[in-house]
């Protein structure tokens, strides 16, 4: 799953360069974060409801 996220977060890079991505791994857990500048929050608070709605669960 490493790989992947870690795929993931290179081709998006590639596509949305103000987009910043860490990917943590700690205790058996990963978690990909993700940030931007103040000219791009909305864009990724919009992203971040999309992905709660679509998971069914809050971030």
């Amino acid at each position: 799953m490493a790989a992947t996220a870690a795929d993931l977060a290179a081709r998006e890079t590639q596509c949305c360069g103000f987009f910043s991505f860490e990917l943590h791994i700690a205790d058996g857990r990963l978690a990909l974060s993700v940030s931007t500048g103040p000219a791009h929050a909305e864009v990724l608070a919009a992203l971040a409801d999309r992905a709660t709605a679509l998971a069914g669960v809050r971030l």
